[in-house]
């Protein structure tokens, strides 16, 4: 029991919040599969079963399921975008965080994001700087 709430009325609030997170996601990866056209922005891979719909500014903050506020990205760049170990530069260029950048995710530093065809599918740059200053602590 956390502060007098009972353990039954947490359990329920908790999985109200994932069943209000999880909607729209299938779609959501649906979308941006098909605007990435099957492959990670930043690796290239093309492995479905690894490839995950990331949000740039995250749903809880911002409920948005636009493909402009997604990322098709392999699980493990996924986590560390989410960790602010990897972000987007204002020339739409990958960034890997120094903690990071002797690994082999060093490799992607400097690289051009990979970009949708269709201009109304690609990142909003205004949600990515925001990622780069919330997420990633950049000055922007």
């Amino acid at each position: 029991m956390a502060r007098g709430v009972p353990d039954d009325l947490l359990e329920l609030v908790r999985r109200s919040r994932d069943v209000v997170l999880r909607q729209g996601q299938t779609q959501f990866r649906a979308k941006l599969f098909e605007a990435y056209g099957g492959a990670c922005a930043v690796s290239g891979c093309g492995v479905d079963s690894v490839l995950q719909a990331a949000h740039i500014i995250g749903y809880a903050k911002s409920p948005s399921n636009a493909v402009s506020n997604g990322l098709l990205l392999r699980s493990d760049i996924h986590d560390l975008f989410d960790l602010g170990l990897i972000w987007v530069t204002k020339s739409m260029k990958i960034a890997v965080s120094p903690e990071i950048r002797a690994s082999e995710y060093g490799s992607y530093h400097g690289m051009k994001l990979l970009l949708p065809v269709e201009r109304e599918s690609r990142p909003d740059p205004s949600r990515l700087a925001q990622h780069r200053v919330q997420v990633a602590r950049q000055s922007s």
